[in-house]
Formats: C-alpha cells, sequence, structure tokens
C-alpha cells in the first residue's frame, strides 16, 4: 500500500512541473502543530465543528501509548483549540478501547453543550461505538455499540436531532444500512438495508425528508451510485450510476447549494495516471436529474480529491490528498457556474502539512482544515486561510 500510494505521489509531481500559479491563490498558515508531546494528538482525519470561538475535532492516533495491536500510536483524542488564545488542548483520550472505541477519523456533532461521535474499531461489539462528550469536563458517555461484527460506523449526520449515519458492511443482506440513533433514547434504528456487496461511503445529507447519499460499490458490481432514501418510509432509489471512466467512484459527502447537490470522485475522465490519483468534481440537478461532471483532476493540479466540498462565496473548497507540485495533495476552488478550477495552496509535507483528508470548514469569513502529515512534527497540521 505505501509503495503504491508512493508511486501515485510521483506521478503527481511529474505532472505538476508545468502547472500554473493559481489566479486564487492564498496564504496558508498552519496554526497548530500535532503530536507536540507523547500525548498529543496524532493525524487528524476527520472534518473541524466550531462551537463558541473554539474548533473541535478528532485525531485517529496518539493520546496514551496503550491501545491494542497499535503499539505506541495510541488510539486517538478529541481535541480543542481557542482562536481567542491560540492554544491547544486533549479534551479526552482513548485509553480504554474495548469500552470506548478507538480510532475516530470523522468530525464531532454539536448539538446544545454536548458532542457526538463515533469511532469505527473496538467497542462491546468490536464494530466502533456512538459516543457523547461534554468538552467542558471531557466526561465521554459511550451511547451506543453495534451488535453486528464488522459493521463499522460512518460519520454522522444531525436530521430532527436524531444521529443518522451508514454502516459500511456487517447486515444480515451482506451490504451496508442506514441507521438512525436517538441520543434521548439511546435507540438505534434500521432505516434502510442495502443490497448485498453494497458499499455506502460518507455521510447521509438531508434535504425535506430524504436523506442522500453515494455508494463505492453497489450490489451489482457496479463502481458507485447516487441514491436517495425516504426517512419515513426506508424506500430507496437509485437516482444515478457512475460511469468509473467518466465520471469516477464517488467517496466523499454530498453537498447542496439551491437545488443542486455536489461531490467529489476518484478516477474518471480518462485518468490516465495512476487509478486513484485523478478525480472529479460533479454536479446533480435534482429537478432535472442531470449529472454533469464540473471539473477533473490529473495529478498536476491534484489528485484523489479526500473530502467533500465546502461552499463559501460563491465558490466550492476542497482538498486532494496527493498530487500537486510536490505531491502532497492541493486546496483547490471549482466555480459552480463554469467548472473552472483553481489551485489555492500546494501542500509540501513541511510546515504547512500535507495528504488533507477532511473536508473544509469556514468560521467568521476564514477557512480552516487539517492534514495528516508535515507540521513540526511530522504528524499533521491544523491550519487556515482566507480566500482571495
Amino acid at each position: 500500500m505505501a509503495q503504491y500510494a508512493h508511486s501515485i505521489r510521483l506521478l503527481g509531481l511529474a505532472a505538476a512541473l508545468c502547472l500554473p500559479t493559481g489566479l486564487r491563490a492564498a496564504t496558508v498558515t498552519t496554526i497548530y502543530s500535532f503530536a507536540s508531546t507523547v500525548q498529543d494528538g496524532h493525524k487528524p482525519f476527520g472534518a473541524l465543528t466550531f462551537v463558541d470561538g473554539k474548533i473541535f475535532g478528532t485525531t485517529r492516533n496518539g493520546g496514551d501509548d496503550g491501545c491494542p495491536n497499535n503499539g505506541t500510536y495510541g488510539c486517538g483524542t478529541i481535541f480543542e483549540f481557542d482562536l481567542a488564545t491560540g492554544t491547544e488542548k486533549i479534551v479526552h483520550r482513548f485509553k480504554d478501547a474495548h469500552a470506548q472505541g478507538a480510532w475516530p477519523v470523522t468530525g464531532l456533532i454539536a448539538l446544545g453543550h454536548t458532542l457526538y461521535g463515533e469511532t469505527p474499531s473496538y467497542g462491546d461489539g468490536d464494530s466502533g461505538t456512538i459516543f457523547s462528550i461534554k468538552p467542558s469536563s471531557g466526561d465521554l458517555t459511550v451511547l451506543y455499540s453495534p451488535a453486528y461484527p464488522n459493521e463499522d460506523v460512518g460519520a454522522l449526520a444531525l436530521y430532527h436531532n436524531s444521529l443518522f449515519g451508514f454502516y459500511f458492511d456487517g447486515q444480515e443482506s451482506g451490504g451496508g444500512s442506514l441507521f438512525s440513533f436517538d441520543p434521548k433514547t439511546g435507540t438505534e434504528k434500521l432505516v434502510y438495508a442495502f443490497p448485498e456487496n453494497s458499499v455506502p461511503s460518507a455521510t447521509p445529507l438531508f434535504v425535506g425528508k430524504s436523506a442522500y447519499g453515494t455508494t463505492a460499490w453497489y450490489g451489482d458490481g457496479h463502481p458507485g451510485t447516487l441514491i436517495r432514501i425516504d426517512v419515513a418510509t426506508g424506500s430507496a432509489k437509485t437516482l444515478h450510476r457512475f460511469d468509473k471512466n467518466v465520471e469516477g467512484s464517488p467517496a466523499q459527502a454530498l453537498t447542496l447549494v439551491d437545488n443542486t447537490l455536489y461531490g467529489v470522485a476518484t478516477d474518471g475522465a480518462g485518468c490516465k495516471v495512476s487509478p486513484g490519483a485523478c478525480g472529479t468534481v460533479f454536479k446533480f440537478d435534482l429537478k432535472t436529474k442531470a449529472l454533469t461532471v464540473l471539473a477533473t483532476f490529473n495529478g498536476a493540479n491534484g489528485g484523489t480529491p479526500s473530502g467533500g466540498l465546502l461552499y463559501s462565496g460563491g465558490l466550492l473548497y476542497g482538498v486532494t490528498s496527493n498530487g500537486g507540485s510536490s505531491g502532497f495533495g492541493t486546496i483547490y476552488d471549482v466555480d459552480p457556474a463554469t467548472g473552472a478550477e483553481n489551485v489555492v495552496h500546494n501542500f509540501t509535507g513541511g510546515q504547512d502539512g500535507g495528504d488533507s483528508f477532511a473536508t473544509l470548514g469556514a468560521y467568521n469569513g476564514t477557512i480552516y482544515g487539517v492534514t495528516v502529515t508535515g507540521g513540526d512534527n511530522g504528524e499533521g497540521t491544523l491550519f487556515r486561510f482566507t480566500p482571495n
């Protein structure tokens, strides 16, 4: 796997030698480098949450050296960064993996004064946990552990004060599922079970009474679909089947702007680089049910779009986890009206970080994100930039 990733990086770097400077380049500032101490968090993969001038997030590793089957890397942390003081602190360290879960790689959801999140591994059922935590005290409560083996809880979404998410597999059907969880009653409910061998991806997006999402694979072996699930009835409809060679394979959360869904996919558009090293940005019109490729990646302008899209100031912002001028990925923007793609920043893998996987977040006119490598200690960064 490491050799494959290295090959993608080299190909992206070779293609980037003639990459022009972005028309809307921005200065990216690292405001925190992870792993400043042994017990600090390492490698933040998940999106950020903003609450009252503070940033909350998770790291996959770090926090403690007693994580099962993970040596000295730790089971992960929940961190807080105070924008007013510029200081970071650990809110919680996942020390008891068999009870609390381990390796959080998704963001948190704020509901009142409580944060909710998930872990994909360990817990009572050995398939992850859903938890709540009070940032003021650091008290973490495990609310639910999936019963099926290998379910692997995905990122959560909030809808009508309930948490919704995808299980990637583990159902009796042999595929994943959409579930709901009521934090007040502690009850979990199966909303929809995907066909055999279907793998839902990312996070459900709610529009009206329906949940929209994508599958990386569908039951008939098709490399990706766009689906709509009626939350009340549990019925589902396939809205689009992706052509991997043209549109790519969807793998990230969708974004709604007006009456159009926007998303990203790997491969696609006659990709000539190694598989996974390119990708597309697409839109789907909810009225006409037409899907259109807006922009493409070829390694030079980034490869493997790895987070969802953030809509801010009339543009769509995203990240790629490889490609660009140094091979460590890019920050890019796309004009949804024209499809024009622009490289905002090329990560170098140095102090500015590299390999970003999380959807960007906006707070008070500034955009924030994380990387899993680079920074002062090589274990990831928290960064910001102001769009031009």
